[in-house]
């Protein structure tokens, strides 16, 4: 019987083939008719490709629609911006400097640096400029001329202008240079190119409050991936008139390449004279850091929906994480807790952790920055925020690999390169962010699958914190101080490097054990017990230290680190709070009695 309806219910090529063959068929027309072989077989092909890639077309189109399942980079951004979010620019290094200048013509009673005087410094054999955002002015003191704490920002500095011609929100103006840090985009309007007065006009960060007449811009990533700014409508924001003078200022980076380690000398070289004078000394603070490229998509799926959700304030731990990220393109992991939540709790806190991509921690100005101009206008005004640094586990490892050596020509070594790739992976991947839980099962697993040959893995872990106390004074850890293992432990495992002490007025080589008991005691180099220092929770992991006072270091050492064995029976560690599992980097030093950090052997069989 004719049917006139084509069963489209698959859009795979040959489905749809086959329903319009069926389709004519059932028509009368065709009853008798071969399709297989015919012209009008390359018709219903033609037909067949053509209703494929519409369907195809259609269902990209859909997915372009949706932030999960967005692709193009033009498409998630106009996601996110209905949810209100930005995607972050690039942002250029910041580093912190004390410049003191000698000799200033005449002795002023005042001296100032002006805005974007140049800086220089040499990375990795590449010369990086930097400049101050705003100008200083200072008073001699003592006779000394002296800007204390100077912020710099790496980059590059571009000027542009633009003509209104259609005043409004329709009119918009992009910014024609790449990997702009749109946090130094500074706008000024005037009102004919011969006007002598321009005015400043200002980033709309909200909208309550904004009148006609207030002076602001609001900015955008556009399709191209530049941004674009635009000015009010005359009731949100003020309207500019046609004909004004737009001129715009705006640094161009290197992003996360000026980024260096705090534990780096850094120096700076400033570019020009203050007051005449080239006697100028320029002392670094604290090294260029924060800097980043432009947020990446994945990064603009997970921020924008939880920025709208938390509406640009800061009340819960997803509302802080939100904003630090947002603002802060170089931390890679942020955690958050409430005081209620701390060990000892402390009420009307906030505390925060945060752990840059390059490891370690943040440094101290970073932290003071985020406070002030982050989250001061976004929280509760009884909250205050308090950062706690990153808190290391290390897990040492010692791994017995064996595999079998007759259904494969690979050697001993490479199994054991194999074997290495992988647990390193696991550790990138899985664990080095805060929170995250390290699964010994997983793990072995991992390492098992490393190369077909393998048949048994035999891990063996073990726990290490490390302290780095200061010289010569009595250094306790106790209560919120106290060196947390946070699982439970093996009673007579501990046991820390050696170090100098004093003791009975002699240089002596010392380490921490304990006894099984859960006396912590400090024992000398033969292993004779001399005093108790301490308690150590098996249930808790918690290692308390009422005195420790150290006076150096066997050579190439430089800190004190405590291993300790996890129960059996629960291998599988956990990370809280400010915590994050690291793999043992430990090279071996006899002198202090180190381990190495990871040591795995092979066995051919």
């Amino acid at each position: 019987m004719p049917t006139n309806q084509i069963n489209l219910v698959s859009l795979d090529f040959d489905d749809i083939k086959n329903s319009l063959i069926e389709y004519l068929k059932s028509q009368q027309e065709f009853s008798d008719y071969e399709f297989e072989g015919s012209a009008l077989s390359v018709l219903i092909d033609l037909m067949s490709y053509n209703t494929n890639q519409n369907a195809y077309l259609a269902n990209m189109l859909l997915n372009e629609k949706f932030l999960d399942s967005a692709v193009k980079r033009s498409s998630i951004v106009s996601i996110a911006k209905h949810l209100g979010y930005t995607p972050r620019s690039s942002m250029g290094a910041v580093a912190h400097v004390r410049i003191e200048v000698f000799e200033p013509e005449g002795e002023p009673l005042f001296l100032s640096i002006a805005k974007n005087t140049p800086f220089s410094t040499t990375i990795s054999g590449t010369q990086y400029t930097f400049f101050n955002p705003e100008a200083a002015t200072i008073e001699p003191r003592n006779g000394r001329y002296i800007f204390e704490d100077v912020l710099i920002k790496e980059g590059s500095i571009k000027q542009h202008q633009f003509v209104v011609i259609n005043p409004g929100t329709e009119e918009k103006y992009e910014i024609p240079f790449d990997d702009v840090d749109i946090s130094t985009l500074n706008v000024w309007v005037q009102d004919n190119p011969n006007a002598q007065e321009q005015e400043h006009f200002r980033p709309a960060k909200e909208l309550v409050g904004l009148t006609d007449e207030d002076p602001v811009y609001f900015i955008e990533e556009g399709t191209t991936g530049r941004y674009y700014f635009y000015f009010g409508d005359g009731n949100i924001g003020r309207k500019l008139s046609r004909g004004n003078i737009i001129r715009i200022e705006v640094m161009t980076t290197s992003g996360e390449v000026p980024n260096i380690s705090g534990l780096v000398p850094q120096v700076f070289q400033i570019g020009s004279s203050i007051s005449n004078s080239t006697n100028v000394s320029v002392t670094t603070i604290s090294n260029s850091t924060g800097g980043g490229a432009k947020e990446g998509v994945d990064s603009i799926r997970y921020n924008a929906p939880k920025y709208f959700a938390s509406a640009n304030r800061a009340i819960n731990e997803t509302d802080y994480d939100t904003l630090v990220r947002q603002s802060y393109p170089n931390i890679e992991s942020v955690s958050v807790w409430g005081g209620e939540n701390n060990v000892p709790p402390v009420y009307g806190k906030v505390f925060i952790s945060l752990k840059p991509f390059k490891g370690g921690s943040i440094d101290s100005v970073t932290k003071s920055n985020i406070a002030s101009l982050i989250l001061k206008d976004k929280q509760m005004m009884t909250i205050i925020p308090e950062f706690k640094d990153p808190d290391y586990i290390y897990i040492t490892s010692s791994t017995v690999v064996e595999y079998d050596k007759n259904i494969t020509s690979v050697d001993v070594a490479s199994i054991g390169t194999f074997v290495r790739q992988e647990m390193v992976k696991y550790f990138s991947e899985e664990l080095q962010q805060f929170k995250r839980k390290f699964q010994y099962s997983r793990l072995i697993e991992r390492m098992n699958n490393a190369h077909y040959s393998i048949k048994n893995v035999l891990l063996n872990i073990s726990l290490q914190k490390r302290i780095v106390p200061a010289f010569n004074v009595n250094n306790s850890y106790l209560d919120g101080g106290a060196i947390r293992f946070n699982n439970k432990l093996t009673p007579g495992s501990l046991k820390s490097t050696k170090y100098y002490g004093n003791w009975n007025g002699t240089s002596t080589l010392l380490h921490i054990r304990d006894d099984e008991e859960g006396n912590v005691g400090l024992y000398n180099d033969s292993d004779i017990f001399l005093t108790s220092i301490g308690t150590i929770d098996y249930v808790s992991g918690k290692v308390s230290i009422l005195s420790l006072n150290p006076i150096g270091y066997p050579s190439s050492q430089f800190d004190i680190r405590f291993n300790v064995l996890p129960i059996r029976e629960d291998l599988n560690i956990e990370a809280q709070r400010n915590q994050i599992i690291e793999m043992d980097d430990s090279v071996e030093n006899y002198l202090s009695d180190l381990i190495n950090g990871s040591t795995i052997q092979v066995v051919a069989s």
